[in-house]
């Protein structure tokens, strides 16, 4: 993972551009698409995702809170690459409450399949992209589309919830149906993000942090100094399930 993190290979191969622009990644969207969710810029989380997606073992992963495509679009980009991508059965999934910006995810990630657009809590049809235009579930009689996409479980969860989205509820249904082998948690430094989480699974056995870090917030805008010091970088984490679970994700 370490060695994929560091090669110039990664995220498409970043290009310099010219007249002091930030470098060209293919495989992340541009600034203004990408803002509500990630940088659109070449950072240490997007390596980390992309690197995690492109493991011969990584077939599914849930990007909970796809919000308008820009992490999905990592994750695609890192699954169709010619060296993890032949043989693979890969699938990736998420939820998005704003039906427009559901529909935008639904859109980019046509780059790379198929993509199955269900609504509310029905199940439509298979795909192996799957943009879910309603609420993650916290009940398990309206779980019938997280019940279905994690059939046969989950590789990697990305945790991105927005400010104030505490999902109690969720999180503790997310990891009863779908057992992931790996979480990846964005903002984890941050007032009322996803901070807590971390925090939960570290308590329990099986659960190891094999790798943290900081990447910048480049669109950091319209924040007073005091905010703009606590939201300048934003933290994430790297849990992996112990291997006594037999489902390490290195296995």
């Amino acid at each position: 993972l370490l060695s994929c993190i560091e090669d110039v290979s990664t995220l498409g191969g970043c290009m310099p551009s010219e007249n002091g622009e930030p470098e060209h990644c293919p495989a992340l969207l541009d600034e203004a698409v990408s803002a509500r969710k990630v940088s659109g810029r070449d950072s240490m989380f997007a390596r980390v995702l992309w690197c995690l997606s492109s493991l011969p073992s990584a077939k599914s992963v849930l990007d909970l809170f796809i919000a308008g495509g820009a992490t999905a679009h990592i994750i695609g980009h890192a699954f169709t690459q010619l060296s993890s991508g032949i043989g693979k059965d890969w699938h990736i999934a998420g939820y998005e409450l704003d039906r427009e910006l559901a529909r935008e995810a639904a859109k980019v990630m046509t780059h790379f399949s198929e993509v199955g657009y269900w609504q509310g809590t029905a199940v439509g049809d298979s795909a192996k992209t799957i943009v879910v235009a309603g609420l993650v579930p916290a009940e398990e009689n309206d779980a019938s589309t997280l019940r279905a996409i994690c059939k046969e479980g989950a590789d990697i969860v990305l945790l991105d919830p927005d400010f104030q989205v505490l999902m109690q509820a969720e999180f503790l249904l997310l990891e009863k149906v779908c057992r992931p082998r790996a979480y990846l948690i964005n903002n984890i430094n941050l007032p009322a993000h996803g901070g807590w989480m971390r925090e939960t699974l570290m308590q329990y056995d099986g659960w190891a942090e094999i790798l943290t870090g900081v990447a910048p917030d480049f669109m950091l805008r319209g924040l007073k100094d005091g905010a703009r010091s606590i939201f300048a970088l934003r933290a994430w984490t790297l849990l992996v399930r112990d291997h006594g679970e037999g489902r390490c994700l290195a296995q």
